[in-house]
């Protein structure tokens, strides 16, 4: 009964990876454009040198995580002061930009 138990146990699990699971998406190009979009506009904003706007997109949570330089920072406010410190000024952000090689989209909410 051991052996049984134990081989339908393995067949079960081997059937649940072998099986794809593919999540209905809403509107997978119209998800990958917003993506996008926003990428953009903090492009834009943090070579305009604007740091509010650039954050802008960011989960404004004290949840938030922020890892730069070997050090984290907690917090929408906290990381938001942070960049301000670092560049007081345009001509200290330099330029940025982004580089996007693939883009999967998970879910309607995570990609």
């Amino acid at each position: 009964m051991k052996i049984h138990s134990a081989l339908l146990t393995l067949f079960t699990i081997t059937f649940l990876f072998a099986c794809e699971y593919t999540i209905p998406l809403d509107n997978e190009k119209a998800i990958k454009k917003s993506i996008k979009n926003v990428l953009h506009e903090q492009v834009a904003a943090w070579n305009d040198g604007k740091i509010d706007r650039f954050m802008a997109h960011y989960w404004q949570s004290d949840s938030l995580r922020f890892a730069s330089g070997g050090e984290v920072t907690y917090g929408w406010t906290t990381t938001l002061q942070r960049y301000k410190k670092a560049y007081p000024d345009k001509a200290t952000m330099g330029i940025l930009t982004f580089a996007i090689y693939e883009l999967t989209v998970l879910s309607n909410k995570s990609a």
